[in-house]
């Protein structure tokens, strides 16, 4: 069990996503960073969708009440277990009565922390995401981000952590993430984007215009979607940005009142403004790490690229977790995953 001492900025339970239900207006949500989340389930033995807590800009105190094995992904948060620097992307025990703290992201925006067995949390449409806006799933399926005070249970296994850190000693290669798999968060990345600028709603210089320059991500800008502002994209002549609802996803970019809008995990199910094309699913994790404040630009890529992208990340995943799944056959009983 853990218990939150102090919750951070913005502290939430998420998962893979509540998928399924779409087509009842029911957002997906889930992990901003889905690579980070996933990589963090993958580094301590969990199924890939064992939800996780996310932590956003400033991160959360813990109590940690009984033996845990934990690992830390995606933005910096210069951990400490008891009061001692630990590395992020590595496999941690924490003995029972130890205090873990998440400072302030160096650089990025948003971390994972995944616990050996996973939250211990119910799911709420077959997911413990937690969705502010709809009150859905989280620590009591009432979309509520996480407060001091709350505890979270750990959901047991066949494998001892004490175990574990014996085995962790004679194993080789390191518990920790290869440098091929840890995103470089930026500032100011360049974003692979494919477009497709209908023309009866955009002008034809269209694309050229948002792959000119730089775009800063506004205040207003949440998990639901980042609102941009840069060079305005023309519309062709007499459309008004407004459009006949459409379905949109994860990294769709909709022009509203002439400036791109990138939608997040938090999406709404349909869209009633222009999309000129979308974000790569590769290069969303670079998007979810953005700030206030922080600028990027698109570069233009085939669908044929993006998804060879997606391919090349996911076969580097696997092998991580084939290879966690070695070191676990090893020491342990632990099965592997399927991705």
């Amino acid at each position: 069990m853990i218990k939150i001492v102090q919750k951070g900025m913005l502290t939430t339970v998420q998962d893979t996503g509540r998928w399924g239900y779409q087509r009842f207006g029911v957002p997906v949500s889930g992990a901003m960073d889905w690579l980070a989340a996933l990589l963090a389930n993958i580094i301590v033995g969990n199924d890939t969708d064992a939800p996780v807590i996310e932590a956003t800009i400033i991160g959360p105190t813990l109590d940690i009440l009984e033996d845990s094995c934990l690992a830390i992904t995606g933005a910096n948060f210069a951990p400490k277990l008891n009061g001692e620097p630990i590395e992020m992307n590595r496999r941690i025990i924490a003995p029972a009565a130890s205090r873990l703290e998440l400072g302030a992201a160096k650089l990025g925006a948003r971390g994972y922390l995944a616990f050996l067995g996973g939250l211990d949390v119910p799911l709420d449409l077959g997911s413990a995401s937690t969705q502010t806006r709809a009150g859905l799933g989280g620590i009591n399926c009432n979309g509520r981000p996480l407060q001091n005070g709350d505890t979270l249970g750990i959901k047991p296994t066949s494998l001892s952590v004490k175990e574990l850190g014996k085995s962790l000693l004679t194993m080789s290669p390191s518990s920790g993430v290869s440098d091929n798999l840890v995103v470089s968060y930026s500032d100011s990345p360049c974003v692979r984007v494919v477009l497709e600028a209908r023309p009866e709603y955009f002008a034809f210089d269209a694309e050229s215009a948002l792959l000119f320059d730089n775009y800063t991500v506004e205040s207003n800008s949440d998990r639901m979607g980042y609102r941009l502002k840069g060079p305005a994209i023309p519309y062709a002549p007499g459309f008004d940005g407004n459009i006949i609802s459409e379905g949109v996803a994860f990294g769709s970019i909709q022009i509203v009142s002439g400036q791109p809008y990138i939608l997040m995990a938090d999406r709404q199910t349909t869209g009633g403004y222009a999309q000129i094309g979308s974000v790569i699913m590769a290069d969303l994790p670079l998007v979810a790490q953005l700030r206030p404040g922080d600028t990027l630009s698109f570069t233009e890529v085939t669908l044929s690229e993006a998804q060879a992208a997606l391919r090349e990340l996911l076969r580097l995943t696997k092998l991580l977790a084939d290879e966690f799944s070695y070191q676990f056959k090893r020491g342990t009983l632990i099965e592997g995953w399927l991705l």
